[in-house]
């Protein structure tokens, strides 16, 4: 039986990977997903940077998590669900500011599967970056 194969590197890993599911809206309004499996190691790395500055004190109520500014006048959001094994489905919306949207963007297609467009809006009904470390740092367990 083949190993599950890692977006990342292509690498086979002897454990089960993360699914990270990815979704955003286009300038135009068309929504885009992408289907992403990580190694533990890589899932691990991605939320981190991708969280970097979630827990930092401002007075912004968007603050983009990847890089600490405040995202309010430039938001471009994105919507991460990851499902690691062991763990509880984590839902979190991203107030990404433009130009950090654009680098998560290109990282989350990498070796990514493009999913079919579902015609839906997404509705505000998961965590926001404000949180969400602590949250993924529970999911990390599987990953140690």
């Amino acid at each position: 039986m083949l190993r599950p194969v890692c977006a990342a590197d292509g690498s086979r890993t002897a454990g089960k990977l993360a699914s990270l599911y990815w979704a955003w809206f286009n300038a135009n309004g068309e929504r885009t997903a992408w289907k992403q499996r990580l190694c533990a190691a890589h899932a691990e790395q991605r939320l981190a940077d991708l969280l970097a500055h979630s827990n930092d004190a401002n007075d912004s109520l968007s603050l983009c998590p990847s890089c600490g500014t405040s995202s309010a006048e430039d938001l471009d959001p994105i919507y991460l669900t990851v499902y690691a094994p062991h763990t509880e489905r984590l839902d979190l919306e991203l107030a990404t500011c433009a130009p950090c949207a654009v680098s998560i963007r290109i990282s989350a297609q990498e070796g990514a599967e493009r999913l079919p467009n579902r015609e839906q809006t997404i509705t505000g009904s998961g965590r926001t970056a404000d949180g969400a470390r602590e949250a993924v740092s529970r999911a990390w367990g599987w990953m140690r």
